[in-house]
């Protein structure tokens, strides 16, 4: 049986924790667990199998993927290592918050938007493993994210959902070793879950993002012509309306 439970990741696992309880099955957690770890480490398995990565780049929710990556760095020897950086959303920075306090750390108010990554709080096994194994964290706010998808999909027919493209946003902005030329640098786009009806909003924030569109609310003296006198006297040429409202 499906139950649809909670508007928040962490509502709904506060509910299958409950239910586990109440009707005495096994919780199996979706990123706190050793197991379901050790299980995503096969990931950077695959990458070097084809490459030998020297900075792989992670998504961050709950530190499922990114724990599975360390683990799997930590069996390989010095030579072979490679730097591990985690991407999260701005106001969605649990993994972030945790290093800087050394514990995890409940992230209030979290923002929604990239679903796939809004964990407000990192798990306990996740934290012990990626504080002494990852390099850096880069934040991403929603505009640049938005800016992303639409790149990802109009450059590269990929589809990605906010949380996938976490981690291709991140690349502008690392800065952790300023010598990457001739490097081998991995983005892991981790999911193409992406509902059609989310994409007005993307695209407006895209063109936020851009500074192609700005809003205003203008306040017209009670005379004739005060419309005509805007739109000749303040839009340029190149200026467009998309929306009105009186």
């Amino acid at each position: 049986k499906i139950y649809n439970k909670g508007s928040t990741f962490n509502e709904s696992l506060e509910f299958a924790n409950n239910y586990s309880e109440k009707s005495n099955t096994t919780m199996i957690h979706p990123y706190d667990d050793l197991d379901v770890i050790y299980g995503q480490s096969s990931v950077a398995y695959e990458i070097c199998e084809d490459i030998e990565p020297d900075i792989i780049l992670s998504p961050v929710g709950g530190g499922g993927l990114i724990s599975g990556l360390s683990v799997y760095n930590n069996t390989l020897d010095q030579n072979n290592k490679f730097s591990i950086v985690g991407v999260e959303p701005e106001k969605a920075n649990s993994l972030t918050l945790a290093l800087e306090k050394n514990k995890p750390v409940y992230v209030d108010n979290i923002d929604k938007f990239v679903d796939g990554a809004s964990v407000s709080l990192i798990g306990s096994n996740n934290f012990n493993i990626c504080k002494n194994s990852i390099d850096d964290t880069i934040l991403i706010n929603n505009g640049k994210l938005c800016n992303t998808i639409i790149d990802l999909y109009e450059n590269d027919g990929i589809i990605s959902e906010p949380a996938g493209a976490l981690a291709v946003a991140a690349l502008e902005k690392l800065t952790y070793n300023n010598n990457y030329d001739g490097k081998n640098v991995v983005c892991i786009i981790s999911g193409g879950n992406n509902d059609l009806t989310r994409y007005p909003e993307i695209i407006e924030l895209n063109s936020l993002y851009l500074n192609t569109r700005h809003y205003f609310i203008v306040e017209f003296s009670q005379t004739p012509g005060q419309l005509k006198l805007f739109i000749n006297n303040i839009l340029g040429l190149n200026d467009d309306i998309i929306r009105f409202e009186y």
